[in-house]
């Protein structure tokens, strides 16, 4: 082997390490699971909630207006609701245009945490849920919402139709 032969060897092998040390995986949708989880478990904690995790791993509660003759949507209805939505850290990047009014937002247009825990909420019912990634924006993140981010929405679901 000539010396710009070894030169280039080298250099190759150099510029290999630092591509294979400088890449780094996303984590499987097991390990953001798990991540998810544990961010929420802490977040619950530290902010003394109360609410009860789902078996798709949403964690919500109804904190007033639980009444179950009130009636409860359908994945087809379109629901009339004030609503904020904060990242863990509590920067609010979404709400309802005017507090007391409502918006109206159809189900099946949101997101697929939205769609697994609305039927939950009784007209009339105010609460949060805190939603894992994978049942937000998941990996890819959209507009303000940073790929693999749990969010929070706080809800009260004034009617639907």
């Amino acid at each position: 082997m000539t010396a710009t032969s070894r030169i280039y060897f080298g250099l190759s092998l150099a510029l290999l390490i630092l591509v294979l040390v400088g890449c780094k995986s996303e984590p499987t949708a097991i390990e953001q699971a798990q991540m998810d989880r544990i961010l929420i478990e802490e977040y619950a904690q530290e902010q003394g909630l109360n609410g009860e995790f789902d078996d798709e791993g949403i964690y919500w509660e109804i904190t007033a207006g639980e009444d179950t003759a009130a009636g409860y949507p359908a994945l087809t209805d379109t629901l009339v609701i004030e609503y904020q939505t904060a990242f863990l850290n509590g920067e609010i990047f979404d709400r309802s245009v005017e507090a007391g009014v409502g918006d109206t937002v159809i189900l099946a247009l949101t997101i697929e945490g939205w769609l697994e825990i609305m039927p939950s909420f009784n007209r009339g019912a105010s609460g949060y849920f805190i939603v894992p990634s994978r049942l937000a924006y998941g990996r890819d993140g959209y507009r303000v919402v940073p790929p693999n981010t749990v969010l929070r929405y706080d809800i009260t679901l004034h009617d639907f139709f």
